[in-house]
């Protein structure tokens, strides 16, 4: 998949995320996949010299 393609494919889920109606509390599962969508455009943005790691631990 081109970077374009991956970059746009992230796209809509930010902005809907976003865009949705106020709310006084936001899904931990739709915030880590907002998190989620916005470090991959990140990495695709920055390439090699941005990396991360998410660890999410269940207690």
């Amino acid at each position: 998949m081109k970077r374009s393609d991956k970059w746009l494919s992230q796209q809509p889920n930010t902005w809907r995320y976003l865009l949705q109606d106020n709310q006084d509390f936001v899904n931990l599962n739709q915030e880590i996949e907002h998190v989620e969508d916005y470090l991959s455009i990140q990495k695709l943005r920055y390439g090699e010299i941005f990396t991360y790691l998410c660890e999410i631990s269940l207690m």
